[in-house]
């Protein structure tokens, strides 16, 4: 990823970050059946891009922390729950990131509960 900023004085683009790694959401372009780093490897490497699998219109979650929260604020309730396209990023062979998503998850509710500020992020139901 290559980040740019306008700089207004000189009216020039100025390069401010290049960050060589994928991006955070690769999981989900990944399930939806496009492998990203498969594609860039092949591309570099002048072999053939093959398209593995159709693609697929998915929805995404990254329950913990911020969607827990949500739901735990709205009482439980939650509209898309069900739905069988939601595919998560849990890894049921390593658990170490999904550990510290719910240690995460736990520190946040706590911070909210003991401010008396516990809401969904989006700002409704308000609890406390």
């Amino acid at each position: 990823m290559v980040e740019f900023k306008f700089d207004l004085k000189t009216n020039e683009y100025k390069l401010i970050e290049i960050n060589p790694k994928l991006w955070g959401s690769l999981d989900l372009t990944i399930s939806s059946g496009v492998d990203m780093p498969l594609i860039l490897v092949n591309q570099c490497l002048d072999l053939e891009i093959i398209k593995k699998k159709p693609y697929k219109d998915l929805t995404y979650r990254w329950f913990f922390p911020d969607e827990a929260l949500e739901w735990l604020a709205s009482g439980f309730k939650s509209k898309n729950f069900k739905q069988s396209t939601v595919v998560n990023n849990i890894d049921k062979t390593d658990l170490s990131p999904t550990i510290f998503q719910i240690g995460l998850f736990f520190t946040k509710f706590l911070f909210l509960l003991i401010q008396s500020k516990f809401k969904s992020p989006s700002g409704l139901p308000r609890v406390g």
